[in-house]
């Protein structure tokens, strides 16, 4: 067939894909529907994949950047599943056997629960009749509902911190409780975001790099998942000789956005790079199904992306001032 094949696996899903040419989705789109449904888990690949990741649990340990993740994210959140490390831990990892492998597979591999996405030179009626005619026969099982826990509202300031033998520098995730995908603030906090340390023309960029030089490297994102509220986040990397008083800094930037409107020039080249970013992530036939698979996955919408550009082109001044008077307050760091 050509093209590629793989997978991965994120906080709530597993995906499956395959690009390939438009001749052979009839191909693709089989093999991928045997791989939820029909894989038999043979012993002798079981085992030798479950080595492959325990290399790959090894490895993440030894990558500073991930490990910095896994500490931002246990103490971000106390109770909702999120603050555990996607690939497990190790020691619980090596007791897991085949038996437990598919007693999950059987669990989750349910019909109600796969999302199927194409995108390419197709015709859309072919491809809903192929995938109705090929999954005719899928059985629902009994797998269990799963429920997750709430997260509640952080109080007061959180702070931890991790040595490494690797790190020559420091590398630092200032974090303040942010949204769910479905909140009405998720375009204002996103274009707050750009505003603050997206590029080399934000807030942060030139006040800690260009006129203080105290940063090697500094930016901002607002992470909004679908199963729990997100974090706005400000990543540093930095001389140990900055740390921590380049919060201060943070601080005084963040409560001039409290304090005053961004000046009209300012919003709509963040507004634009926003726009900007989301249509050049859309430029592959891949992506495309990426992307309409995970906003009907995350949102119900398979057009969710549509929707979000119009939202961004709403954002006011005085929406950006709002949120970041709600959300970025030093209580909740």
């Amino acid at each position: 067939m050509g093209g590629s094949t793989n997978a991965y696996t994120s906080y709530d899903r597993t995906v499956y894909y395959i690009t390939t040419s438009a001749a052979h989705w009839r191909d693709a789109l089989d093999l991928l529907l045997a791989y939820v449904s029909e894989n038999s888990l043979d012993p002798k690949e079981t085992s030798r994949e479950k080595a492959v990741i325990q290399q790959e649990i090894k490895m993440g340990e030894n990558n500073p950047q991930n490990e910095l993740w896994r500490l931002f994210a246990r103490t971000a959140y106390r109770v909702h599943p999120v603050r555990l490390p996607v690939i497990g831990y190790e020691e619980v990892f090596v007791r897991k056997d085949r038996d437990a492998l598919l007693d999950y597979y059987s669990q989750r591999y349910q019909p109600g629960n796969i999302v199927v996405s194409v995108a390419g030179n197709v015709d859309p009626v072919d491809v809903v009749q192929f995938v109705a005619g090929r999954t005719k026969d899928f059985e629902r099982g009994a797998g269990e509902a799963l429920v997750l826990p709430s997260e509640p509202l952080q109080v007061s300031p959180r702070w931890s911190e991790k040595e490494h033998p690797i790190a020559r520098l420091h590398y630092a995730i200032v974090g303040f409780p942010s949204v769910r995908l479905d909140s009405r603030d998720v375009h204002a906090l996103d274009v707050l975001s750009f505003l603050l340390g997206e590029g080399e023309t934000s807030r942060l960029y030139r006040r800690l790099k260009d006129e203080k030089n105290v940063v090697l490297s500094v930016s901002s994102s607002n992470w909004t998942p679908a199963f729990v509220h997100g974090q706005f986040m400000i990543s540093l990397t930095l001389s140990p000789d900055h740390w921590p008083a380049v919060l201060q800094d943070i601080r005084d930037e963040i409560q001039i956005f409290q304090k005053e409107p961004a000046a009209p020039g300012e919003l709509d080249k963040a507004k634009k790079t926003a726009i900007a970013q989301h249509v050049f992530s859309q430029e592959t036939a891949s992506a495309v199904a990426s992307s309409t698979g995970s906003s009907l996955f995350s949102t119900g919408d398979p057009y969710f992306e549509e929707a979000y550009v119009e939202g961004i082109r709403k954002v006011t001044a005085e929406d950006v001032l709002r949120v970041a008077r709600e959300y970025l307050t030093a209580d909740r760091m």
